[in-house]
């Protein structure tokens, strides 16, 4: 059997951008995953004044790839970007900042997650 994880954040970058971020490890795509997820980071723009234009979710998997459920979406908030990512792109990103942190510590523990990822998590 193998084991999964999934892990939801719903984040206020700004008072004026809002995203939120899906990461799927080891996890299927439920039905209407990705409607409902737009849906709650939709009304809560909406309820903090920010416009669909300034919102963005990003589905983070394992190879990047597109959620299926994208292309059945009937929602007042079908506008928002869904950005889809690979954990190789994270761990790109997470080695690009620990070569330019000045931290050594903050460094140091960035690289060894740019590692764990790359050995862990994407394949």
């Amino acid at each position: 059997p193998c084991s999964s994880a999934v892990f939801f954040n719903c984040l206020t970058a700004s008072p004026s951008i809002q995203f939120l971020e899906e990461a799927k490890i080891q996890a299927l795509e439920q039905d209407s995953q990705i409607e409902r997820y737009l849906n709650i980071l939709g009304q809560q723009a909406k309820s903090n004044n920010i416009k669909n234009n300034h919102c963005k979710m990003f589905f983070l998997t394992p190879d990047g790839r597109k959620p299926v459920s994208l292309n059945n979406i009937s929602t007042s908030f079908s506008d928002i970007d869904v950005i889809s990512i690979s954990w190789k792109d994270v761990a790109v990103i997470v080695n690009n900042f620990s070569k330019k942190c000045k931290n050594e510590f903050v460094s140091h523990v960035s690289k060894q997650y740019s590692n764990f990822i790359l050995n862990h998590l994407w394949r």
